[in-house]
């Protein structure tokens, strides 16, 4: 299991039983180290895919921790400052075939950029507002074993389901305005979808067709 210590601004991997196996990265501005580690995924080759949302990049390492490339490939990475893709990369999501999903929050609408496994863009789902397949601050997005993606579409208070090529599918809203603020999401082998609500602090389980099933307090 791969972790990302924000505050220490390195990458652990553990065990299945827990114990420390690797740990790599420190703070600073140049490629290889962080400043603000804010998502972690891993590719089906066993690489790391992780996002730094103050160095405005995505760094690539080996499953040993060596580090295989960063996008953008050059230029100033400043705090809070554009650089080249990403203003702002947030969470991400790596697909069964390779493909990476990032949430890049900044700017006014919030977007998700898909990219190659060389982080070569291929679309940009960005549209601000309420209507199907728009989003309003998104905040986490998550990949089932088919390839559908979803989103935490915090700021419209719903989950949103969309093929691999970014047509929406389906939409997961369990209540009004204000009693659902979706953040952090993971879909099981089996397809239900797990959603962290911190409106209040609880977990929220989803079948696969989208009907919810549980909530964890």
């Amino acid at each position: 299991m791969w972790a990302a210590d924000t505050i220490g601004r390195r990458v652990l991997e553990y065990s299945a039983g827990g114990k420390l196996l690797l740990q790599f990265g420190k703070s600073g501005t140049t490629f290889g180290q962080f400043q603000e580690l804010s998502g972690i995924a891993s590719d089906p080759h066993g690489n790391i895919y992780v996002t730094d949302s103050l160095n405005n990049n995505l760094q690539l390492y080996s499953s040993a921790g060596g580090l295989l490339a960063v996008w953008p490939p050059s230029g100033a990475l400043k705090a809070g400052r554009y650089a080249g893709t990403f203003f702002g990369p947030e969470s991400m999501a790596v697909s069964p075939t390779g493909v990476v999903y990032v949430v890049d929050r900044g700017g006014s609408t919030g977007r998700v950029l898909e990219l190659s496994p060389t982080a070569k863009v291929l679309r940009v789902w960005k549209s601000r507002g309420k209507a199907i397949g728009q989003f309003n601050t998104p905040f986490d997005v998550a990949v089932g074993a088919k390839g559908n993606v979803y989103v935490s579409d915090t700021g419209n208070y719903r989950i949103q389901e969309f093929s691999s090529q970014g047509n929406p599918l389906a939409v997961f809203a369990p209540h009004v305005r204000g009693f659902f603020e979706p953040e952090g999401i993971s879909v099981s082998h089996d397809g239900h979808v797990y959603v962290i609500d911190a409106y209040d602090s609880s977990v929220r389980v989803f079948s696969p067709q989208g009907k919810l099933t549980a909530t964890w307090k």
